[in-house]
C-alpha cells in the first residue's frame, strides 16, 4: 500500500502530548508517533481496514 500524506490541524496540548510520547518511546520522527498512536488506538477499537474495490486480492 502506497504512503498517502494527510494535513490535520490539532490543538497544542495535543501536539504535546504527542511530542512528550515519541520521546518517552525513542521514536525518530513525529510522523512515526502519530502512525503508532493511531494504529494502537484502531487495533484496541478492533477498527480492521476493508478492502478497496477493485483492490487486486492477496496471493496465498
Amino acid at each position: 500500500m502506497a504512503a498517502q500524506r494527510t494535513i490535520l490541524t490539532i490543538p497544542e496540548e495535543l501536539k504535546a502530548r504527542i511530542r512528550d510520547f515519541r520521546f518517552a518511546e525513542r521514536i525518530d520522527t513525529e510522523a512515526e508517533a502519530i502512525r503508532r498512536l493511531i494504529t494502537e488506538a484502531l487495533d484496541a477499537r478492533g477498527v480492521k481496514a476493508e478492502p478497496r474495490r477493485g483492490a487486486a486480492e492477496p496471493a496465498s
